[in-house]
């Protein structure tokens, strides 16, 4: 699904998934200052997810290669397209996707 969103194969991505207590935009802004200060470059905010409690950011290494960051907040998973996960996620837990996406 998250290639799909994206207009990848599972071949041109990689990802993986964290989960934290931290509110949304608070992981947000860790994984924001942490990448910046790796050498990272905030490219903004992705296209909005139309999602309640979700963020999305893409950053980009010095070589162009790029990272996408996408939380989803714990009031994310009451939408329709998140409510099947939702007895997957611990309560006041907010889910971040790294997206890696070579160029």
């Amino acid at each position: 699904a998250v290639g799909a969103a994206l207009g990848v194969t599972p071949n041109q991505f990689y990802s993986e998934t964290r989960t934290t207590t931290l509110g949304f935009q608070e992981a947000a802004d860790a994984y924001s200052e942490a990448l910046e200060d790796a050498g990272f470059r905030s490219l903004g905010q992705g296209s909005d997810l139309g999602i309640e409690g979700t963020t999305n950011s893409v950053y980009a290494a010095d070589d162009g290669e790029l990272l996408i960051v996408v939380t989803l907040g714990a009031e994310a998973f009451d939408s329709d397209d998140l409510a099947g996960a939702k007895t997957s996620v611990p309560p006041d837990t907010t889910v971040v996707l790294l997206l890696y996406l070579p160029q």
